[in-house]
């Protein structure tokens, strides 16, 4: 099931989408807003590819997660990962009366490697390439072996994802570290001001906007405040493995189609010609007006139209 803003072809608003999910049952419809507002677009899809509708998504709801949404929202995403297997989903949501799930004992699973690792099983994807010379081997930025990996690297957050099935945390990112150095740093968070910093991250995306800006407010604000306190302590790591994958870039001018799409507003300025293009002989540059830098926030139809017109001509 697709789920587009404004979507063309065989893509339903969310609406329709609700309605389709809900098969008439007013408590799963209600679930779904609940889904919607807390999981945003995410928590939907994972609902369905779930196999849950109509009176059995109500179930997983009312039953099993005694309408605590976010207890059902950890359950989709278990079911996602691995840790529930469809026959459990089906043991406590295919009942009578559903049975509630115990989290804590979920939490702890940690799910079976498959040959490969994570990222061919689920996605046909497998990890090439090196992290540059003198940096660390799990996160591809220099710092010293005892302090904590960097979780906002693309690099280490793919490599963590492909051993263990799941997208890594902070706390992830110091087990390796010492006792003394996760109190360091988790008292560097507080003394940081995590919440000031989200705050002016929030700001800076929505003054680069254009004049459709605040359709954005809410789900920029939620999707910053749910980040891991992790990702503003961190300075942002550009592309996979740093500069190694545009030098790859560089040597091996790939042939493979590639879609570059950018905002363009008074507070939103980049290049028209972007070097990476050089790159990229098969590339093409989107520009979509008045629009900042989270286009599929604030000008979701015209975000889709050109991913869509893009995929549709590659056939």
């Amino acid at each position: 099931m697709q789920i587009f803003m404004g979507g063309r072809g065989n893509g339903k608003t969310v609406e329709q989408t609700i309605v389709a999910i809900s098969e008439g049952n007013p408590g799963c419809m209600q679930f779904c807003c609940e889904l919607l507002s807390k999981g945003g677009y995410e928590a939907l899809l994972m609902l369905t590819e779930a196999g849950l509708k109509g009176s059995r998504a109500y179930q997983l709801w009312n039953d099993c997660c005694g309408r605590d949404t976010e207890k059902a929202i950890k359950v989709l995403q278990y079911r996602k990962d691995g840790r529930i297997t469809e026959e459990e989903m089906k043991d406590h949501v295919f009942q009578p009366w559903g049975k509630p799930f115990n989290l804590e004992e979920i939490e702890k699973r940690e799910t079976a490697k498959p040959e490969g690792g994570f990222l061919k099983a689920r996605y046909g994807m497998v990890l090439a390439g090196r992290t540059p010379e003198g940096t660390c081997l799990m996160c591809a930025v220099k710092h010293d072996p005892d302090q904590p990996h960097n979780l906002q690297s693309l690099a280490y957050q793919y490599k963590f994802y492909d051993e263990h099935g799941r997208w890594p945390t902070w706390k992830d990112a110091m087990e390796h570290c010492t006792k003394e150095v996760q109190q360091f740093w988790i008292q560097a968070l507080k003394e940081k001001g995590v919440e000031v910093m989200k705050k002016e991250w929030f700001e800076g995306l929505m003054k680069s906007g254009g004049t459709q800006r605040e359709r954005m407010r809410a789900p920029l604000w939620q999707m910053i405040d749910e980040w891991d306190a992790w990702q503003p302590l961190h300075k942002e790591v550009r592309v996979v493995a740093g500069l190694d994958a545009i030098e790859m870039l560089k040597k091996n001018h790939p042939a493979v189609p590639a879609l570059i799409v950018e905002g363009h507003s008074s507070g939103n300025r980049f290049s028209k010609e972007p070097q990476i293009l050089n790159y990229l002989p098969n590339g093409k540059l989107k520009v979509i007006e008045d629009c900042g830098h989270m286009m599929n926030m604030e000008r979701p139809e015209e975000f889709n139209a050109a991913l869509e017109d893009f995929l549709f001509r590659l056939h």
